[in-house]
């Protein structure tokens, strides 16, 4: 998702799912920078679930809700579903379709 903040030249549009916003490669410090930088002109759908990792580096689940307040604080245009599944792809999966559209289209 930084990528998008990064390289806004490049990416108008980010989707992830089950984003590693924990202590591994840097991506806790994420909320924060974003919360820190001026906003950027991108617009980001992302989902986490309750079930999704909980490790020496983070809690996955904390990590996105985390996310999704700086993204709200700084007034971004995004869209955060949280479900019960764990760090898989079955809850993004359900719902690419979904955020095809509401990233590319008029959902």
């Amino acid at each position: 998702m930084y990528a998008g903040q990064l390289t806004r030249h490049l990416f108008a549009n980010v989707l992830s799912h089950c984003g590693s916003f924990v202590d591994i490669r840097g991506g806790g410090k994420y909320p924060y920078l974003i919360r820190n930088e001026a906003a950027k002109p991108i617009r980001i759908y992302f989902q986490s679930g309750e079930q999704d990792l909980d490790t020496r580096y983070g809690n996955w689940a904390l990590g996105n809700k985390q996310m999704a307040a700086a993204l709200k604080f700084k007034g971004y245009d995004h869209h955060f579903e949280f479900g019960q599944q764990g760090h898989n792809l079955i809850h993004g999966a359900e719902l690419l379709e979904h955020s095809l559209l509401w990233l590319f289209g008029k959902a």
